[in-house]
């Protein structure tokens, strides 16, 4: 008898092991071969996932097949992916079934739609577990492996798909051309020494520049005087855009020039009206009788009386660090402030309403600096605001920390003897440009070059633009005229010229962007508060595709690639390199800043 052991196998497929103590053994003829497409129902009954490996691969004991040799290499044998070929040598490539891509557990669609999940693969058929839907439950379905559809292909395609759509990083750009002469200098040399964005403090030197020089310098537009007194509103992504940083620096340049006015005409706390006009109101007298003698001596006379000495120096430059204090003092029915801003801006003398202490400011240079950021100034400023022309005298900035500098800089150590010197002929210019005794105001004018660039300006910058933010850029073109302005009287010129025109320009381009990034979304972005609501509570972070599913699937890749970009613009998604369940490199979104390098 032979010695056969448990795990001695027969040479045919799916026989159960033989006994020990069975009889001599003739060799099992090889069963017929199936077809090379059986029925789809035969294949989900007799097929079997082959499975790889030693310890399972079918065992043929020369011994226990009575030695012949010949039976059992004559026998079937399972075909292998790494055999060169079958076993019985007579089977060709055609007639083998292709060894299947799909692995249990791989999601697939089959034809129809129908989703699922393989259950088991063996050659050309594969077995599937269908998901349940329209009330049925699962379902076991075979089908050939040639129609079925990976979902992670799909996926894959998906995911190349939303990779070619460009990550289109919206903050605004600003071009060189805004920075010329003095400023440009002011933030070259500012520029190694602080975190602060140059865009902040180039525009922020412009504007306290012009407050500093006075009511002096102006332009004529059809009788009306406009002269150099901006608004301009920094909105940074975060509290750490350095907005007071930019400010500290132009600060720093200008008190030494000035002390006088750094020091008593900066103010903040912009709460209400009748506060802003009562610090720059006029003298206020008023005629009294006075009575004076006794008796047939007793004589009555009205003279003038003194009630208020009022302010002598009509500049004022606010700097309000929490820009959004303010608009919320404006909110409550009866406030002024959003009145007497806008007649401020215009330059017109402004008055109070109240019967008890009513005051007047004639002639009041008044300039506001805000710093904001982007969230509390979609929650505060109303729609009103924007629409009434308080909104569209502001020019809107955005903001961001430009470097991390631990050691904080050193702009004392800077050379600004030769800055301060210039800024000081500046002041001097702008109070008698022609430097004689009678010290003519200083009226600006275009050259021609100027005038002809101008006509070709002006027809852009008052094009109509539609909805809140086309009302936040309806002052284009006095806003452009003023900077030009600014940068003529910088370079101590009474005439505007092409580079300061294209100067000015340069500086609205980007406060236009900047108003469409801030405002093009309206009031609140509950998309990107959705998405960051998901990245936050996926601590491995998202895919795009992942992403896509956030939306229901209703957003455009092109649509996902600019939100994206505008988040990570702002810091507060970031993303790194990752890897699929297959090992595939993957690029993941997270919450929150890198503390990294950007993948």
């Amino acid at each position: 008898m032979s010695n056969q052991g448990p795990d001695a196998f027969t040479t045919g497929p799916r026989t159960a092991p033989l006994k020990p103590d069975s009889p001599a053994i003739t060799p099992i003829k090889p069963r017929r071969s199936r077809p090379a497409h059986p029925h789809p129902r035969t294949a989900a009954r007799e097929s079997a996932p082959l499975r790889e490996g030693p310890e399972l691969a079918p065992q043929v004991d020369a011994e226990a097949a009575g030695g012949d040799a010949q039976a059992v290499e004559g026998a079937s044998q399972p075909h292998r992916a790494d055999s060169p070929e079958p076993a019985d040598g007579r089977r060709n490539d055609a007639e083998s079934p292709p060894i299947t891509p799909f692995m249990p557990g791989d999601r697939v669609r089959m034809p129809g739609g129908k989703t699922g999940t393989v259950r088991s693969a063996d050659g050309t058929f594969v077995s599937v577990r269908t998901d349940g839907a329209g009330g049925r439950g699962p379902r076991i379905r075979s089908c050939r492996a040639d129609r079925l559809i990976s979902l992670d292909e799909e996926e894959r395609e998906e995911i190349a798909k939303l990779e070619d759509a460009e990550i289109v990083d919206r903050w605004p750009r600003i071009r060189p051309e805004a920075f010329r002469g003095i400023a440009g200098e002011v933030v070259e040399l500012a520029g190694p020494h602080t975190e602060a964005d140059p865009v902040a403090v180039l525009v922020q030197f412009l504007v306290a520049v012009a407050n500093m020089i006075g009511r002096g310098p102006h332009f004529r537009v059809a009788g009306t005087e406009h002269h150099l007194n901006l608004f301009a509103c920094l909105v940074g992504a975060t509290g750490s855009a350095r907005k007071g940083t930019s400010w500290d620096v132009v600060r720093f340049v200008l008190r030494p020039v000035d002390p006088s006015w750094a020091d008593a005409r900066v103010r903040n706390g912009l709460v209400s009206g009748e506060g802003l006009i009562h610090n720059v109101r006029d003298r206020r007298v008023e005629r009294k009788e006075v009575v004076t003698g006794s008796g047939a001596n007793r004589s009555r006379s009205v003279e003038a009386v003194m009630i208020d000495a009022g302010v002598d120096d009509k500049r004022l430059m606010i700097v309000e660090a929490e820009f959004a204090r303010t608009l919320k003092a404006m909110a409550p029915r009866g406030n002024t402030l959003s009145d007497v801003l806008r007649l401020a801006w215009e330059g017109g003398t402004l008055s109070g309403m109240s019967k008890h202490a009513p005051e007047t400011a004639t002639a009041a240079h008044l300039s506001v600096l805000g710093h904001v950021t982007r969230e509390d100034l979609q929650r505060h400023l109303a729609d009103e605001d924007m629409a009434n022309g308080f909104g569209n005298r502001f020019l809107w900035l955005c903001a961001r920390r430009s470097k991390e500098l631990p050691g904080g800089g050193n702009l004392e150590g800077v050379d600004w003897g030769p800055v301060r010197e210039e800024i000081e002929a500046i002041r001097a210019f702008a109070a008698n440009p022609t430097g004689t005794d009678d010290a003519p105001v200083l009226i600006l004018r275009r050259d021609d070059p100027a005038e002809e660039l101008w006509r070709r300006m002006y027809t852009e910058l008052t094009a109509d633009k539609p909805g809140l933010v086309g009302n936040l850029l309806s002052r284009a073109a006095a806003q452009v005229m003023r900077l030009a302005c600014i940068y003529a009287v910088l370079d101590r010129s009474p005439v505007v010229s092409l580079p300061h025109l294209e100067a000015a320009r340069a500086v609205w381009d980007y406060c236009e962007a900047s108003a469409r990034y801030i405002f093009g979304d309206a009031h609140g972005d509950p998309d990107a508060e959705r998405l960051l609501a998901a990245l936050g509570q996926a601590p491995e972070g998202l895919t795009r595709t992942e992403i896509s599913r956030v939306f229901q699937g209703n957003r455009t890749s092109a649509w996902i690639g600019n939100l994206l970009g505008r988040l990570l613009s702002e810091g507060t998604i970031h993303r790194r390199g990752g890897a699929d369940r297959r090992g595939r490199a993957q690029e993941r979104w997270h919450a929150g800043r890198s503390s990294g390098p950007r993948a």
